[in-house]
């Protein structure tokens, strides 16, 4: 079994504006998270290379694409200062689980200042399908499946990352103001060879939030002997 989820999160700057000699106010904030691993079960891109009809592509593309914004959870709270903790309980909250402990994860944390309402999934799927510069993500999805030793997990990267940068396009379009972005990927023989990984105070792309996160796992094994021993 694998976890993994967040524990805390700091928000240094809200990005509300102050008016005139007033102070800041306080901001309405939504965080986005989308996780890609080697057990997300992307759909089968095979026919992306077989057909040469630009609507099949897109329309591959845009399932793929889907796959990704699927993962999404949402998060939103008011009233929030500079220098704002997000607490998640005790214990975290968890973004995502799976009977097997990934072999890859690519993880993408989106926070944005905003007062309109993110009604639901197939809103923000809309939003991205709509702005994404798939002309581009196609060109990198053919490499990727021509070249990668394993272009299932590199397939995830790209797709992630598409969703990532056409969101923020969308903020800024939106006049939404982006308080953070972080784009985190890693690979268990590096980061996690015994399933666990414990991190404090991980910073964004823009310096403006810390994070700490916690992955664990266990496998099978290991599971019957925690069970034998409570015996």
């Amino acid at each position: 079994m694998f976890y993994f989820r967040i524990n805390r999160l700091k928000v240094y700057d809200n990005r509300e504006k102050g008016f005139l000699f007033f102070g800041k106010g306080k901001a309405e904030i939504k965080l986005l998270s989308f996780i890609s691993t080697d057990h997300s079960g992307l759909p089968d891109m095979s026919g992306y290379l077989e057909t040469n009809d630009p609507g099949e592509k897109r329309a591959i593309l845009e399932n793929a694409v889907k796959s990704i914004i699927s993962t999404r959870v949402f998060h939103e709270a008011t009233h929030i200062k500079d220098g704002h903790i997000f607490t998640f309980g005790d214990a975290g909250y968890v973004l995502y689980q799976n009977q097997q402990i990934p072999q890859d994860i690519h993880w993408l944390l989106l926070a944005y200042e905003s007062d309109q309402k993110l009604r639901e999934q197939a809103d923000l799927a809309e939003k991205v399908l709509q702005r994404g510069d798939f002309k581009s993500l196609g060109k990198s999805v053919e490499k990727v499946l021509k070249a990668a030793a394993n272009p299932y997990t590199a397939l995830g990267l790209e797709l992630i990352t598409f969703v990532g940068r056409t969101l923020v396009q969308v903020a800024k379009n939106d006049k939404d103001d982006l308080v953070g972005v972080s784009y985190a990927s890693w690979n268990r023989v590096e980061h996690y060879p015994h399933g666990i990984r414990d991190k404090r105070d991980m910073r964004d792309m823009l310096n403006n939030m810390s994070i700490d996160y916690t992955m664990f796992g266990y496998e099978d094994g290991i599971k019957k002997a925690l069970e034998k021993a409570k015996r």
